[in-house]
């Protein structure tokens, strides 16, 4: 059974353990890894809190390991309508 956990901006640094396992993979690149994130998070996620944007961290524990890590940027849009081929 899969179990998700899941972590924002504030409760990011909890998430280095299990980052830093799972980056061991022999197929990781620079961007995958927990130094690469923690950069994204201080610098760009932590400044974007007051114009309605967020991040959230959700991790996918199988048998209580992390299998994965599903780094998402939310940003809110509201009502407003942006269709294929509209000027912005």
């Amino acid at each position: 059974m899969i179990e998700t956990k899941l972590y924002n901006h504030n409760n990011f640094e909890e998430l280095e353990d299990i980052w830093k396992s799972l980056q061991k993979g022999k197929d990781m690149t620079a961007f995958q890894q927990f130094t690469w994130a923690k950069a994204l998070n201080d610098q760009y996620v932590k400044g974007c809190f007051g114009r309605g944007e967020s991040a959230l961290y959700i991790v996918a524990l199988k048998n209580g390991q992390a299998k994965m890590i599903a780094p998402l940027h939310i940003k809110k849009y509201g009502f407003e309508y942006k269709g294929l081929g509209s000027e912005a």
